[in-house]
């Protein structure tokens, strides 16, 4: 962040306006030093908190987690009866549709995270 060369120092020093106080004070501190995109440094930097802030306020607004996984649940039992009744008909047992477990979303307490 702040190792530049003495040649942007020197640039820095004639775009910056002020007494030869402020100019010494600038660089005593090193801001004449100071990487000028450190703005872009710390906006990508901190992106995946204020994403987590999101979640943060979704899930305390509106009682809700974040979306289902797409994965699906598949129910034994009736998978069972599907694949002995394919078989009984002597078809392939990946024929059919295979039935899955369906469950609702259940919105939770505020303070349950």
């Amino acid at each position: 962040i702040l190792g530049r060369g003495t040649e942007s120092v020197a640039k820095t020093q004639e775009k910056t306006q002020g007494s030869p106080g402020i100019q010494a004070l600038l660089q005593q501190t090193g801001s004449l030093r100071a990487e000028p995109s450190i703005r872009n440094t710390i906006n990508k930097e901190t992106s995946v908190l204020a994403e987590e802030d999101r979640r943060f306020v979704d899930k305390l607004i509106f009682w809700v987690d974040n979306p289902p996984d797409p994965s699906t649940v598949v129910d034994a039992e009736k998978e069972q009866k599907r694949i002995l009744g394919t078989q009984a008909l002597g078809k392939p047992i990946n024929e059919g549709e295979t039935p899955a477990v369906k469950r609702k979303r259940k919105k939770k307490n505020p303070f349950n995270f």
